[in-house]
């Protein structure tokens, strides 16, 4: 009975002693030990630094049950030329909801904003209008409270509303007893019925999340189908996919069109997992990162079993002699590879300390306006460790268990004859093969690195068409009766235009509905006048209101024709400007000044009122598209006094830094009225780097690790060549006794370094070209099989393999062969 048991112990004690030996053993050789420790320190700590973001932001999941039955639905208006993410029309929800042919659930949300007043402070925080279902559609349980009713989101009932935690610990000082109170929206009374988790995220298009949620009210827009503005959430049914529910919505669209032909011929339905639209780019450019940082990894550990296996090779006495007094070979290969273990374990507490480290800079490289959810989730928690634990013993095994193997498989009277200073030709191949497997790890991450580095380059040199270095934004709406007339919102915002522009060290000021980069989200379509088009295909193109003085505030260059200006008044011809791209694309060779196009329909409700044809008075340069591909778009230009938008973005260029003006210029718009929504400032500038971030982080950091590959490679080749010099040094000696030149000698290990960094290149090129078609979404301007990005990498290789052959070569270039010959 106590047999299992004593076995158990003595395996233990076993076990603990072979540990104890492998420590005395590696602390015996300090420069191996911390050579290979460092090594596997830059892997396991790269590996861990990328995971914890991985972890963080993707791993932990959505805050909703069963997130992966959750979709998001837009409109989508590519079959017409648009774009395939447009916000839905109430009508067309409703007959979704109602038809309802793929989901258990549809919820909407329209993004709006309320302003708190009932606070001392102006506070106007994005507010999400949502039907009474959404929390329960995604399964969100609140911290305080409940959240909505049914018959909450009927007229009359809808003056409640649920709070974020952020928000009701910032404004409202965490208090419990703010369920039941009211506070004012608007200067509308709201009871406050709930707050939500801290962990809850909203999945939309804006980075900057809500912290007000209130009902939306759909009594009455049945018919409504011009007004594109709703987000759609769906549950899948338990036995429909994706693919499935999206074929049953094109199916209903098509439906749809033939009922309204108006408004919904062309439009299709879109379906995106909820995954997919809450991270975007995001988790493709984390999964790439992790992946590159797992082929550090892999070099790592490829350099330190040549490493250990070389310095195996000259214990092979020890272990010749230990086999000789009755160790079995599963004996030694066990003591072996727990001094592996033993070593990656350590590797893996430094690499943890300087992930440590490296956290806080890596995060610091995401800008705050990337939409990058979850952020302040990311720690090297539990979870992280853990990983971090068993990337150690894993790594451990990789570089320990071959080695491990044939140095007990060694011939014993090889062994002994020899004295240790042989390895046998196998382990010499294994090395070799390990060089070579480095070299196409190497080439894999320096050509990825090429593409993305060419790429972010290609989008750094890109212009944006306008002067974004030196121009502020401030985002400013209307609300109340006292801007419900048309005339009183023009005066609001030209006089708040005059305002800015006397302030000091302001060179210009304006406006626009949107401030570029553009985003190509909602299109509006036209045609032109004498050109035979069938409707549902009318071209599309982007539309924004304007302040005169626009163009010049923001260094947009006029081409042809003239800019918006004082005399396109609400009561004069109705007039357009239109950028370079459209008169291109529509207007061959021919001068569009003068000419007209006609407005058929815009799905932002704040222009609908520029659906008229319309005579071009100008041509101006392209602004680049916002996104890591930043082509120009189709844009027209409308003047505000002829669309008299509630929420405009002024624009301040200065003559120096702009961010030194954003307080006084934020101040003013508040002090303009008691009925405005200031969202707060930004440098043009900024926002380009939050489209770009991805580009930049991408960039910067496989930039590293491909460098870190090439020292690694590098490290590699000249390791196996100073081993197998050391390891021929008799056959050297020979060969110069008979006769070869210290030339002969260098060449031939030259030549063998080179060798296998030539067929690294070769094997590792085809793979390259293979796994870099899962860059394609973080590319610009390049191919992902560009022959020249390709041709260096492979070059830049050689010539590290050449470097680092040469040192070691040369050494055996010296041996004097009366020495060699005299130490057989």
């Amino acid at each position: 009975m106590l047999a299992p048991f004593v076995l158990v112990i003595t395996g233990m004690a076993s076990l603990a002693q072979d540990f104890r030996y492998a420590v005395r053993t590696l602390t015996r050789s300090p420069l191996f030990s911390l050579m290979a420790a460092f090594a596997l320190a830059l892997g396991i700590g790269a590996n861990t630094a990328i995971f914890s973001v991985v972890n963080g932001v993707v791993l932990k999941g959505l805050p909703y049950r069963d997130a992966g039955r959750l979709v998001m639905l837009w409109e989508d208006s590519t079959p017409r030329g648009g774009t395939n993410r447009v916000p839905v029309s109430p009508g067309n929800f409703i007959d979704w909801r109602d038809a309802n042919p793929a989901f258990s659930e549809l919820a909407a949300l329209f993004n709006n904003s309320l302003r708190v007043t009932s606070v001392d402070e102006p506070l106007v925080p994005l507010t999400h209008q949502v039907t009474t279902n959404y929390f329960g559609l995604l399964g969100v349980e609140p911290h305080l409270g409940r959240t909505f009713r049914p018959e909450e989101g009927q007229p009359g009932n809808d003056r409640v509303v649920v709070l974020s935690y952020g928000l009701w610990q910032r404004v409202f000082g965490g208090e419990i007893g703010i369920v039941g109170e009211t506070i004012l929206l608007d200067e509308e009374p709201y009871s406050v019925i709930g707050v939500l988790r801290p962990d809850f995220y909203s999945v939309h298009i804006f980075p900057t999340q809500p912290d007000l949620w209130v009902p939306l009210v759909l009594a009455g827009q049945e018919n409504e189908r011009r007004q594109r503005g709703l987000a759609v959430f769906g549950r899948l049914e338990d036995t429909m996919s994706v693919s499935e529910a999206q074929a049953a919505m094109s199916t209903l669209a098509k439906r749809l069109a033939r009922t309204y032909p108006d408004t919904n011929e062309g439009w299709d339905a879109r379906i995106v997992p909820i995954l997919s639209e809450a991270m975007g780019e995001v988790r493709t450019l984390l999964f790439v990162l992790l992946a590159a940082v797992g082929f550090v990894l892999l070099l790592a550990c490829a350099n330190v079993a040549n490493l250990t296996l070389a310095r195996s090779s000259g214990r092979s006495s020890e272990i010749a002699l230990r086999r000789a007094l009755g160790a079995s070979g599963w004996r030694l290969s066990r003591q072996l590879l727990v001094e592996s273990l033993v070593l990656a374990l350590f590797g893996g507490a430094l690499g943890l300390l300087l992930a440590a480290f490296g956290l806080g800079p890596l995060l610091q490289l995401i800008p705050a306006g990337a939409r990058v959810p979850f952020l302040d989730q990311v720690a090297l928690d539990r979870q992280v460790l853990l990983f971090t634990l068993a990337l150690s013993i894993l790594t451990g095994v990789l570089f320990g268990v071959v080695p491990a193997r044939k140095a007990a498989a060694a011939n014993l009277n090889d062994s002994l004859r020899l004295g240790g200073r042989s390895r046998a030709r196998g382990s010499q191949r294994f090395g070799d093969a390990l060089v070579v497997a480095e070299v196409v790890i190497a080439l894999v991450l320096i050509a990825g690195a090429g593409l993305v580095v060419q790429s972010f380059k290609n989008l750094k040199a890109y212009h944006p068409g306008f002067e974004a270095e030196r121009v502020l934004t401030v985002r400013n709406s209307l609300r109340g009766e006292s801007f419900a007339e048309p005339y009183q919102r023009i005066a609001h915002f030209e006089e708040l235009a005059s305002r800015l522009s006397r302030l000091p060290g302001v060179t210009g000021a304006s406006a626009t509905s949107f401030v570029p980069p553009l985003n190509a989200f909602r299109a509006t379509t036209f045609r032109i006048p004498g050109e035979d088009v069938e409707p549902g295909n009318e071209p599309t193109a982007t539309a924004r209101a304007l302040l005169p003085d626009y163009f010049r505030t923001m260094g947009i260059p006029v081409l042809a024709g003239r800019p918006l200006g004082d005399e396109d008044r609400e009561d004069g011809p109705p007039v357009v400007v239109i950028n370079e791209t459209l008169a291109r694309l529509y207007f061959g060779g021919r001068d569009p000044v003068g000419e007209s196009l006609i407005i058929v329909s815009c799905p932002q409700p704040e222009l609908m009122a520029i659906q008229s044809e319309r005579q071009i008075v100008g041509v101006v340069g392209n602004v680049r598209t916002a996104g890591t591909d930043p082509t120009p778009l189709p844009v027209i230009y409308v003047p505000h006094r002829q669309a008299p938008v509630a929420i405009m973005n002024l624009v301040l260029a200065s003559a120096s830094d702009p961010s030194s003006l954003a307080r006084e210029a934020e101040a003013t718009a508040w002090n303009m009225s008691g009925d405005v929504n200031v969202y707060g400032t930004e440098v043009l500038s900024d926002r380009i780097d939050s489209f770009e971030w991805n580009s930049h982080v991408s960039a910067l950091l496989l930039g590293a690790f491909a460098v870190l590959a090439l020292v690694l490679g590098a490290a590699g080749i000249y390791a196996v060549i100073s081993y197998t010099v050391a390891d021929r040094t008799q056959e050297i000696g020979l060969r110069m006794a008979l006769g070869a030149d210290r030339g002969s000698v260098l060449r031939m290990f030259l030549a063998h370094g080179l060798k296998l960094a030539g067929m690294g290149v070769a094997v590792g090129s085809g793979i390259a070209l293979v796994l870099a078609r899962f860059l394609g979404s973080l590319l610009y301007g390049v191919s992902a099989s560009d022959v020249t990005t390709f041709a260096a990498a492979s070059v830049a290789l050689m010539v590290v393999a050449a470097i680092a052959s040469l040192l070691p070569a040369w050494r055996a270039s010296r041996v004097d062969p009366i020495l060699a010959l005299r130490d057989n």
